[in-house]
């Protein structure tokens, strides 16, 4: 999905990549430091938009687990949970657990304070990252099917 540049690696390390998220990292820091109260809102606004959007994968891997168990052709050498009841148990205690988490985080600033703007960007962020994860992987998609036809002729 990224430019070749980007995904060289030296020295069994994708350096490039560590140098582009080093520079984004201190611009960011540089920006907010710097860069005044709009900045820093900026930044907030990006935290509150990570806060929900970052445990949502926990979710779907957690309700994946039963799934993953009943698979046997995958080789699993240590296992915690061995029966079928505890591995639904701890499903469905973390899905609702992690759910309830996202929900209480999403609606507390309202709730506690009246912070609407806030409740909105919590919620605004899972939608964001969605849409560009799919733009992203369309583009990726669409540029690996234009490989496979040209290696196919």
């Amino acid at each position: 999905m990224w430019p070749d540049f980007v995904k060289k690696h030296e020295d069994g390390m994708p350096k490039n990549a560590m140098w582009l998220q080093c520079i984004v990292v201190v611009v960011f820091v540089g920006l907010i430091s710097f860069g005044g109260e709009g900045a820093a809102q900026f930044f907030s606004k990006l935290i509150l938009m990570t806060n929900v959007a970052m445990t949502i994968p926990y979710i779907f891997v957690a309700g994946a687990f039963p799934a993953f168990k009943n698979k046997s052709e995958i080789e699993k050498p240590f296992e915690i949970y061995k029966g079928k009841t505890i591995v639904k148990v701890a499903t469905v205690f973390t899905v609702l657990s992690v759910s309830f988490a996202n929900i209480t985080t999403i609606l507390s600033p309202y709730l506690t304070t009246g912070d609407i703007s806030s409740t909105i960007w919590m919620v605004a962020g899972p939608v964001v990252f969605t849409i560009a994860a799919l733009v992203i992987y369309s583009k990726y998609e669409k540029k690996y099917v234009e490989i496979l036809k040209t290696q196919k002729n």
